[in-house]
């Protein structure tokens, strides 16, 4: 029992590192041949500043390109464009 849950765990690190390079390789090749390995995301910014009787004020910041990498998971510092796409509205607390 012990030793097929150590197995498994093993296999499933194996398997998300596994990934992890290769979706780092595929990047890195993307950028080599120049094939755009980069997009960009129109972020919408909300300033939300707290006042002293526990109210919050929303005020609307200038928009925002925020670049992102064509990948599965965050590469070389960048979010991947899927997630920045889905979550394009950014919560500045003041």
């Amino acid at each position: 029992m012990k030793r097929s849950l150590v197995r498994s765990l093993v296999l499933v690190g194996v398997s998300l590192l596994t990934l992890y390079i290769g979706d780092n390789l595929v990047l890195r090749y993307r950028i080599r041949r120049n094939l755009q390995p980069y997009g960009s995301v129109l972020v919408k910014r909300y300033l939300a500043i707290k006042h002293k009787d526990q109210r919050v004020e929303f005020v609307s910041a200038d928009p925002d390109l925020r670049p992102c990498a064509h990948s599965l998971l965050p590469q070389l510092g960048y979010k991947p464009c899927w997630y920045v796409g889905r979550n394009p509205i950014e919560r500045i607390d003041m």
